[in-house]
C-alpha cells in the first residue's frame, strides 16, 4: 500500500502531479523521475503518495525557469496548470467556463491588463449570469487569480485569437473528464450539420451539452441562431461561453429538457440532438398524457423514442431532426409502434449505421438518424445506408455535398440495408423478430449497394 505524504500545502496554492509536470515542460514522466533523483534542489512533493506525489506549482515553475527547461511563452498545458487553483474551487466544466469567460471579456475590452480587479470581475460574473435558471456558482475572487488570466489572454494573442485558443483549452478539458463527460465527436457533429442541410435560423438542440452540434450549426451555417436546453449546469454554462466566443447571442438553458421543457412554444428550423441513451429514469409516469406523443407513449426502456418526438415537437413543420441513437432504438419491441407510426406518416426519412468510434455506447455502433416534422401528404421515401461497411477497403462516404435544408437528407449516399434486424427491422416497423418460417422481415439478398433501396410505409 502506498503511503501518504504529509500535506504541506497551504490550501490554496496549485499543486500538480508528475505527469503534469511532465506535460508541463513537454518530456516523458521519466525525465521528471530523473530529475528528481539528481536534482538536490528538486522541489519536495507537498501530498498525494509515496507512488504518486504532488508538487506545488509555484516551486515547481520557479525550478523548470532556473534549469532552462519551461519555455517563457505560454502554451495550453502551462494555462492549464495555472488554472488548477481555479478547479480546486469550481467544478472543471465551471472552471474552464471562467478562463472563458476572461477571454471574451478580454476579447470585448481590448486585453483586460489595465482593467481593476472589480471591473473584471462584474464582467466575469455576467458572462455567467448569461445562462439563466442555473444560479451562477461561486466564483472565486478575480484579484487571486490575475497571473491566470493574464497568462490566458497572453496565450489569447500567441495563438491566434480567443475563439481558438478556448478550443484548445476546451480540447485539454475533454482529455481530463474522459470518464466523466461524453462530448460529441467533431466529425459526427459535422456529419449531422451537412445531413440537416447546414440550416440557418433558428437551430435548437434539447441536450445540448457544451454546444458542439449548435457551435458546428453555427460556424457552417448562415443566420444561425443557436438555443439549446442541458440537464446539467456547468456544462450548459460552458456551452454558452463557447457559442459567445463563436460570435452568436445564445440562448441557453438548464434543466430536464423531458421533464422540465423550456422552450415548449419553440418550432425551430432545425433540431440536432445526441441525446442520452438507455434512460430508465426518464419520466414516463408523470409524462403520461404529454402533448409531444403524438406518435404513441413510450415505453419506460424507450427513453430514446421519448426524444424523437420530443426533437419533432420542437421542429417546424418540414424542419429537419438529426439525432444520433443506439442500435437498440431500431429492433425493440415495446417500440413498434411508434417506429411504425413515424414510418407512416412521413416523420422518418434516412437512418445511417455509423461505425463505431469515440463517444458511441459501449462501443456499439451508433445510428444517425435524420426526420422532419411531417406536413400533410403522409408517407415518404426511407433511405438506409451502413456507414460501418467497407467497400473495397474503405469506409463509405456518407454525407457528401448533402444540402438543402430536411431535403439534405435525401442525399444520403451509402451502402444499402436490405434484410435482418437493425436498420431493416426499423424500416418495416417490426420488431426485428424471425417470423414463423425463420426468415427476418426482409428476406431475400441485399439490393446493389449503389442503388439504395427505397421503403415504404404501408
Amino acid at each position: 500500500m502506498a503511503r501518504s505524504v504529509p500535506d504541506t500545502n497551504d490550501g490554496d496554492a496549485a499543486t500538480v502531479s508528475a505527469a503534469e509536470i511532465a506535460r508541463l515542460a513537454g518530456v516523458g514522466r521519466a525525465a521528471v523521475s530523473n530529475w528528481r533523483r539528481r536534482h538536490g534542489d528538486f522541489p519536495e512533493p507537498v501530498g498525494g503518495t509515496d507512488t504518486s506525489p504532488s508538487f506545488d506549482l509555484r516551486e515547481v515553475r520557479g525550478w523548470l525557469e532556473r534549469q532552462g527547461k519551461l519555455t517563457q511563452a505560454p502554451s495550453v498545458e502551462s494555462v492549464w496548470q495555472l488554472m488548477d487553483a481555479a478547479r480546486g474551487r469550481l467544478d472543471t466544466a465551471d472552471a474552464v467556463a471562467f478562463a472563458g469567460a476572461a477571454l471574451l471579456v478580454a476579447a470585448s475590452a481590448s486585453g483586460t491588463a489595465g482593467m481593476a480587479d472589480a471591473e473584471l470581475d462584474d464582467r466575469i460574473r455576467a458572462v455567467f449570469t448569461a445562462v439563466p435558471d442555473t444560479g451562477p456558482p461561486a466564483l472565486p475572487p478575480v484579484h487571486t487569480f490575475r497571473a491566470t488570466l493574464d497568462g490566458i489572454a497572453e496565450l489569447a494573442r500567441e495563438e491566434g485569437g480567443p475563439q481558438e485558443t478556448f478550443e484548445r483549452l476546451y480540447g485539454r478539458f475533454l482529455t481530463s473528464v474522459t470518464r466523466q463527460f461524453t462530448a460529441t465527436p467533431e466529425e459526427l457533429a459535422e456529419l449531422m450539420v451537412e445531413l440537416a442541410g447546414r440550416p440557418g435560423g433558428t437551430v435548437f438542440d434539447p441536450a445540448c451539452g457544451a454546444a458542439t452540434l449548435l457551435r458546428t450549426a453555427l460556424l457552417r451555417g448562415q443566420g444561425v441562431r443557436p438555443v439549446g436546453q442541458e440537464l446539467n449546469a456547468g456544462p450548459a454554462r460552458l456551452g454558452g461561453v463557447r457559442l459567445a466566443l463563436a460570435g452568436a447571442e445564445p440562448d441557453i438553458r438548464a434543466g430536464d429538457s423531458l421533464r422540465e421543457d423550456a422552450f415548449p412554444d419553440l418550432h425551430a428550423d432545425a433540431v440536432l440532438v445526441n441525446p442520452p441513451f438507455n434512460q430508465r429514469d426518464w419520466g414516463v409516469e408523470e409524462l403520461e398524457f404529454d402533448a409531444r406523443w403524438e406518435y404513441g407513449l413510450p415505453a419506460k426502456g424507450d427513453s430514446e423514442l421519448a426524444w424523437v418526438q420530443h426533437a419533432l415537437a420542437r421542429a417546424r413543420p418540414g424542419g429537419a431532426v438529426v439525432m444520433v441513437l443506439p442500435p437498440g432504438v431500431a429492433s425493440r419491441r415495446s417500440g413498434r409502434r411508434i417506429r411504425a407510426e413515424l414510418l407512416r406518416r412521413g416523420a422518418l426519412r434516412a437512418v445511417i449505421a455509423l461505425p463505431a468510434g469515440p463517444g458511441t455506447p459501449d462501443g456499439h455502433p451508433p445510428h444517425a438518424v435524420g426526420a422532419a416534422a411531417p406536413r400533410r401528404g403522409g408517407g415518404r421515401a426511407l433511405r438506409c445506408a451502413d456507414g460501418g461497411r467497407r467497400r473495397g477497403g474503405r469506409r463509405t462516404r456518407l454525407a457528401g455535398g448533402a444540402r438543402g435544408g430536411a431535403g439534405g437528407l435525401r442525399a444520403v449516399r451509402g451502402r444499402a440495408i436490405g434484410h435482418g434486424g437493425g436498420v431493416g427491422a426499423l424500416a418495416d416497423g417490426s420488431g426485428g423478430r424471425p417470423s414463423r418460417r425463420g426468415r427476418g422481415p426482409h428476406p431475400g439478398p441485399a439490393p446493389h449497394p449503389r442503388r439504395p433501396r427505397r421503403l415504404r410505409a404501408r
